[in-house]
C-alpha cells in the first residue's frame, strides 16, 4: 500500500465548505484505498524533515481535489 497527502474538499452541511489535507491511501495496484478521517498537519523530527514534509503537503495543492464523503 502507497500514500501521498491530497486536498480533500468537504460539504459537512449545503452552506459550508472547506479544503484540508488528508493522508491518500492507494493498493498496490494503484487503486483508491482511503484517507484518513481528519486532515493531518505537518511533522518532522527536524526542521528539515518538517521542509520535506510541508513539502509534499504543498504538492497535493498540484493533484485534483477529492470530494470527501460526508458521513455525518
Amino acid at each position: 500500500m502507497t500514500w501521498n497527502y491530497r486536498v480533500l474538499k468537504h460539504t459537512p452541511q449545503p452552506d459550508i465548505t472547506y479544503y484540508a489535507v488528508h493522508e491518500y491511501y492507494y493498493t498496490d495496484d494503484g487503486s483508491d484505498n482511503g484517507y484518513t478521517e481528519k486532515p493531518t498537519w505537518a511533522t518532522g523530527e527536524t526542521i528539515e524533515e518538517l521542509r520535506a514534509d510541508l513539502t509534499r503537503m504543498l504538492q497535493a495543492l498540484d493533484r485534483p481535489v477529492i470530494t470527501a464523503s460526508e458521513n455525518s
